[in-house]
């Protein structure tokens, strides 16, 4: 709804008859020419009219026409005020009409207005319906982020956990190495050892075998000499057989 919509709207709360003025009242009430006068002065007339009854006459014409006169100035004077009174009428007939013409003016204005109303409760509440739609998706994102935050905050901690026994481990394992190292260093050593008592037992090996191939070669001309001095010895023992048979 726009300025000036509100603007008419709140010139209805006006009374449209604000700019009407007010009738006069009449001035004057006619005499009454039929009218009596007051017992006394009734009295003081019945005397006189019995004195001069043509005074009495005229002094009741003098009051008639008096009571006339009274009576036209009156009447001149309500005349008038009837005219001002109809210029009045007149003047408010015509604000009645202004007025009239800005009712109806202002019941469009209303009318329109009341459209644009509906159109923008309808809107807003159409908005309102997104708004809580977003809302609810807001939330509803919030929480599974919230959750995701707390797993997260679990795995975190599991990882720490585990951050603090790789250090451990890591720590242990560097502990294991040193001593591997000492290990491997005494193992060099024993190596190099082992190999040059391995050259000793290979240069013993070969010495053996030489001397065992000169032990060999001694035993075969042992075998040799031994063979020919057992055919000797079998040679003898016949011959001394053959002699003690004797």
């Amino acid at each position: 709804m726009n300025q000036k919509t509100q603007s008419n709207l709140s010139q209805m709360a006006l009374f449209i008859f604000s700019s009407c003025c007010l009738l006069y009242p009449f001035s004057s009430a006619l005499a009454d020419v039929s009218s009596s006068a007051p017992q006394e002065i009734k009295q003081e007339v019945k005397q006189e009219a019995k004195q001069d009854p043509k005074k009495e006459e005229d002094r009741r014409i003098q009051e008639t026409l008096n009571k006339i006169n009274t009576n036209v100035q009156n009447t001149e004077s309500n005349v008038d005020q009837f005219k001002v009174n109809l210029q009045i009428i007149d003047s408010n007939i015509g604000e009645i009409g202004k007025a009239k013409t800005s009712v109806e003016n202002q019941k469009i204005e209303v009318k329109k207005a009341s459209i644009e109303n509906t159109q923008s409760q309808k809107s807003l509440e159409q908005k309102e319906t997104e708004l809580k739609k977003l809302i609810q998706e807001e939330q509803a994102s919030t929480q599974f982020e919230i959750q995701k935050i707390e797993e997260m905050e679990k795995m975190i901690a599991t990882l720490k956990s585990h951050l603090t026994q790789r250090e451990a481990n890591v720590a242990d394992y560097q502990l294991q190495m040193q001593s591997l190292k000492e290990q491997k260093e005494l193992a060099l050593t024993q190596g190099n050892d082992l190999k040059k008592i391995a050259t000793q037992l290979q240069q013993k090996s070969v010495n053996l075998l030489a001397t065992e191939a000169q032990w060999k070669t001694k035993k075969r001309t042992f075998d040799t000499e031994m063979g020919k001095w057992q055919k000797e010895l079998d040679r003898q023992k016949k011959i001394q057989m053959t002699y003690n048979k004797r």
